[in-house]
């Protein structure tokens, strides 16, 4: 292709996203009841209610989508990423979560971005998960041969991590498999970035996902749940690696109803909603006033319910009681 028939390209692709931006400036913003009763109408199967709550919030992609610029993808690329998230949020969204659409579809939207950098910023495509289990194991090798003072074998690695041999054999070969790219320079000199490139991941893809500061408190609060609440919660949200699953997934992981999978979800997430709320009025009324007003009591527990920020980036719908 010559550099003229280039140009008309780019031309062409920055008309249409110009058009795009021109059009979705008119749309008209909803309100929170708005959006309670389009999510209403959404969970009764009204097609027309999802397209306009997914119109309605085009212009939080973009907005989110115009951070993640120069990581690797196009800005309407990042957009489009970005709709389909916005996309699964619209269908998972429940008002009675206790937060704004837009609060709750900006970690769908962000992490379906981040995704998209992760599958295509990598020299060698790996899916999301296996990186970010690449780096939970450079992590544990690096405590490792602080704790040993010597480099730990993948068998010490694969016990800290409690992999089972089959995980530990795909680590390895993905490793290999790197450290082979790159010995051969890859198709693209060797400028691209590799999971096992340097001991610094700050520049990595897979370090967009771990640079979340909600990552630490997550985990905290995670520790006041029972064994069945994490697990069930680790499912729907996605918080070992893997991509956050639908109730029914989850119900057939389990071998359980996705309605006994909902109840578990519901009651973990008011925990970490309650745990939320105890944490910020331990740390004095300067984070409560940031935190903005809340819903009232709940009407079960007697406790507010309505978090700071959903209890995850990647919260799925937390569902319905019987």
């Amino acid at each position: 292709m010559t550099m003229t028939c280039l140009q008309a390209k780019d031309r062409d692709t920055s008309s249409a996203l110009n058009l795009y931006l021109r059009e979705i400036r008119e749309d008209c913003l909803l309100s929170a009841a708005d959006e309670h009763a389009l999510a209403e109408a959404i969970a009764r199967g009204d097609r027309d209610a999802r397209a306009r709550m997914i119109q309605a919030n085009l212009r939080l992609v973009v907005k989110i989508a115009r951070d993640y610029v120069g990581r690797g993808l196009v800005l309407d690329d990042l957009i489009g990423e970005g709709n389909l998230g916005l996309i699964r949020a619209a269908e998972e969204f429940d008002p009675r979560f206790g937060t704004r659409f837009s609060t709750y579809a900006g970690y769908w939207i962000k992490q379906a971005i981040r995704h998209a950098l992760i599958n295509t910023t990598l020299t060698i495509r790996l899916p999301a998960h296996m990186v970010g289990l690449l780096t939970k194991w450079r992590r544990t090798e690096r405590a490792l041969t602080r704790e040993l003072g010597h480099f730990p074998s993948p068998e010490q690695v694969a016990v800290r991590l409690g992999l089972t041999d089959s995980q530990r054999a795909l680590v390895e070969k993905a490793r290999r498999a790197s450290q082979l790219r790159l010995e051969n320079g890859g198709d693209d000199g060797g400028a691209g970035w590799s999971p096992d490139d340097s001991t610094d991941t700050r520049d990595a893809p897979d370090a967009v996902v771990e640079a979340d500061d909600e990552r630490q408190d997550l985990r905290r609060r995670l520790e006041r749940l029972d064994q069945r609440e994490r697990v069930i919660l680790a499912l729907r949200f996605g918080l070992e690696g893997e991509l956050p699953m639908t109730l029914k997934e989850v119900g057939r992981r389990l071998g359980v109803t996705r309605e006994w999978v909902r109840k578990i979800e519901l009651r973990a997430v008011r925990k970490l909603e309650d745990g939320a709320i105890s944490d910020e009025a331990a740390d004095g009324p300067s984070r409560a006033s940031r935190a903005g007003p809340r819903r009232e009591a709940d009407h079960e527990s007697g406790t507010p319910s309505r978090p700071e920020r959903p209890p995850s980036r990647t919260a799925p719908r937390a569902g319905g009681l019987d």
